[in-house]
Parts: structure tokens; sequence; C-alpha cells
């Protein structure tokens, strides 16, 4: 009876560095040279800069908060009278409404108005890496 206590490791192939792109050896997704990225090409980043405003985070945080919103709404909702059917919609309605736009926009204006030096385009726009080098001193 054999126990398997390590965890095993790849001695296929090293780290690709940056700058280059792995091509698979065999049929095996491990084995990989590494090769120098051709000029003028695209090289995917998934790494955002470190400044820069993340707003999948308020997306995020706005379904959770309409999820929430609506699951507390239907117990409710069956457990009311009929009388009062109709303001528990139209109060869950404008709850989950303001939900979704306080998570997605009070983050925004708390920068806004508190931190002034992150109101800058560069801040708040979208990350795409188009592979120009802005500064060509390097």
């Amino acid at each position: 009876m054999s126990t398997y206590s390590q965890v095993p490791e790849s001695t296929c192939s090293r780290q690709c560095s940056e700058g280059q792109v792995k091509v698979i050896k065999d049929f095996k997704t491990c084995c990989f040279d590494c090769v120098t990225c051709p000029e003028g090409t695209y090289v995917n980043s998934t790494e955002k800069p470190v400044h820069q405003y993340y707003m999948g985070r308020d997306i995020t945080v706005a379904m959770l908060t309409l999820i929430l919103a609506w699951i507390i709404f239907i117990p409710t909702y069956v457990s009311t009278d009929i009388a009062s059917k109709s303001l528990i919609q139209m109060s869950f309605i404008l709850s989950s409404c303001l939900g979704v736009l306080s998570a997605v926009f009070f983050p925004k204006c708390y920068l806004l108005i508190y931190k002034k030096e992150m109101n800058s385009s560069d801040y708040f726009g979208t990350y795409i890496a188009d592979g120009k080098d802005k500064n060509p001193t390097k």
C-alpha cells in the first residue's frame, strides 16, 4: 500500500518569461517550448494595472444585492394577505433597484468626493493591453 504525500511537479517545461509564448511540444499540455512573440502581436495580459478602478467588484455586489432582495421577497409575498401584496411588490422592486444603483455608484461617488487625486480618466478607464509601449526610453 503506497501513500501519495507529495504533490507532483512538472519537470517537463519551465515558465515562459515576459514577451514569450508557449508552443506545445507533444500531445501533453505540460510540455511546451517558449518562443519569442513576433513583432506587433497582441499579448494577452489578464492582470489589470495596480492603480485602476475595478468595476467587476461593484457589479458582483450589485447582483448579490438583487438576488438577496428577491430571495427575501418570495416568502414575504407568499405570507402576506391579498390587500398588501401590491405594496410588497412595489417596495421590493424599488429596494432592489436602489440596491443595484447604490452598489454600482456609491463606491465611485466616494472616490470622486473624498479621493480627488483618483479622479482621472486613466484611473476609471478600461484596461486594454494594446502592445504599444507608452514609455519608449526603457
